[in-house]
């Protein structure tokens, strides 16, 4: 008889905390040197920087939840249906959007933000248009871990068949939680450095089709999306002291503030064989892990609860992941040109966002079909 499931309320209230972040990051990118598609007048120092931290942890922290979450899944499942749920999940979202969303963010972007004069034939040839400009630009991380959950369930079908006794390094205390952290820190620096010698951090490259990453983060997702099936495992989180998440988050912040005076505000998107891609590369990875297990800490000790509104968002949070991107680049284009402070436009953009982002996702969860897969 399979145990009845714990509920782990904490994880699910970081991962709104991740998704509030991530609405927050891409309404921010307008007054960044970041990424963007519509563009402020003015460049905003703090936000690059509070960009820049975010962006150095809060998609790798969302592959740690999200690893930690496959074990139990699959093992209720079983491998093909447990294939399947993914499917369902994570890339039939993904696909939906790119085909129907994704052009008319991109025609928003082209001839409405950019003033680019519309083929007089484009409404002549809709479905053309639309394959021409399917993509699926945020959402590429849904497909990046349906891959992964791929790899993973036949992985552990063939650890089964020839493994079926649990090896002593998948108990976190036989191997020292300290040791555990700082081996995978090392390797992970390695080899996202490594990968950094080649691609810039904004370098897409595309994988097998339909996934195109910034492979200078590859890394990231790869450790911290196996950190998590290791915490799983290992029970991780639950063994984690309170110590130990306040050293690690201290840890975390020790590179920007020793390397922020010394080098560039952004220093965040160096890479290649120098200075500025070694620092780069320790003061992200440094970041990604010491804020990861910071925030796991503290949610445990502090959001491990539950409530009506709590509920809400956790209901909505998927949702809200998906469906944000447009709206964001709507409210940045009605405000980009107010002669206000960056900062000033960036919270009415932000808060504007996350209101109609749940707002819309709370009514897309109600839906017939839609509810069963968000």
């Amino acid at each position: 008889m399979t145990p009845p499931r714990e509920r782990l309320h904490y994880i699910d209230n970081l991962r709104v905390l991740l998704t509030f972040l991530v609405i927050l990051h891409h309404s921010a990118e307008a007054w960044t040197t970041g990424p963007h598609s519509v563009t402020g007048h003015t460049i905003n120092p703090l936000m690059n920087l509070l960009c820049g931290i975010n962006g150095s942890f809060c998609m790798g922290t969302f592959f740690l939840v999200s690893g930690y979450f496959h074990p139990p899944a699959l093992a209720r499942k079983g491998t093909w249906p447990f294939i399947h749920d993914r499917f369902m999940r994570l890339a039939l979202p993904a696909l939906v959007y790119s085909f129907t969303i994704r052009p008319l963010q991109w025609y928003f972007i082209e001839y409405v933000v950019d003033g680019t004069t519309p083929n007089p034939g484009i409404i002549g040839s809709l479905p053309n248009f639309f394959w021409d400009h399917y993509g699926f630009s945020h959402l590429w991380f849904l497909l990046v871990l349906f891959f992964f959950g791929i790899g993973y369930a036949l992985l552990d079908r063939t650890w089964k068949r020839f493994s079926p006794i649990t090896p002593k390094w998948a108990n976190p205390e036989t191997v020292g939680i300290q040791r555990l952290l700082i081996a995978v820190l090392a390797v992970y620096m390695l080899a996202s450095f490594v990968v950094r010698i080649k691609f810039e951090p904004n370098a897409w490259i595309r994988l097998p089709w339909p996934v195109s990453v910034r492979a200078a983060h590859v890394p990231q997702y790869v450790f911290m999306f196996a950190l998590g099936l290791y915490a799983y495992y290992g029970q991780l989180f639950k063994k984690l002291s309170v110590r130990t998440g306040v050293v690690w988050t201290i840890i975390a912040f020790i590179p920007t503030i020793i390397f922020t005076p010394i080098f560039r505000v952004d220093a965040y998107l160096g890479w290649g064989w120098n200075i500025t891609g070694v620092v780069s590369t320790i003061r992200e990875t440094v970041m990604c892990v010491g804020i990861s297990i910071g925030l796991v800490v503290l949610f445990r000790e502090k959001f491990n609860m539950t409530g009506t509104v709590l509920r809400f968002l956790r209901r909505t949070a998927y949702a809200a992941y998906i469906v944000h991107l447009p709206i964001v680049f709507v409210f940045q284009y009605l405000v980009v040109d107010w002669p206000l402070n960056p900062l000033l436009l960036f919270m009415v953009v932000g808060g504007a966002t996350l209101t109609l982002t749940f707002a819309i996702s709370a009514l897309l969860v109600r839906l017939p079909g839609v509810r069963s897969v968000l």
